[in-house]
């Protein structure tokens, strides 16, 4: 088989390949399908405008995807710091006497009487 189309027929994701098939025209047929589902043609910006150039395209999804793995980022660091500092406030020291109160079983009546 060759290069050419064997590099077609994995791109193309088929998901069977008989043993010596050369039908390079379904191949291409898939392959172009795939390409057209996968890129955008159209963007709209910000400011509501319409853009169909393929470079201010790429550069939007660019900086579309660095700002929010930025902010995933931040959200994650400033949640496990408020969690560290959470933890820091709900430190309680428990002395050995006390350790000994809260060791002890405690029974439905001792709950009634409180």
């Amino acid at each position: 088989m060759a290069y050419k189309t064997r590099g077609t027929i994995l791109r193309s994701r088929a998901r069977w390949n008989e043993q010596g098939e050369r039908n390079t025209k379904y191949f291409y047929g898939l392959e172009k399908r795939n390409y057209s589902r996968k890129v955008v043609t159209k963007l709209q910006l910000n400011d509501g405008v319409y853009t169909t150039n393929q470079s201010d395209i790429l550069e939007k999804q660019k900086n579309f995807y660095e700002n929010l793995c930025k902010s995933q980022v931040s959200s994650i660091q400033s949640a496990q710091e408020n969690e560290a500092e959470l933890d820091r406030m709900n430190r309680v020291n428990v002395t050995p006497s006390t350790s000994m109160v809260l060791k002890k079983e405690t029974t439905q009546e001792k709950l009634l009487l409180n």
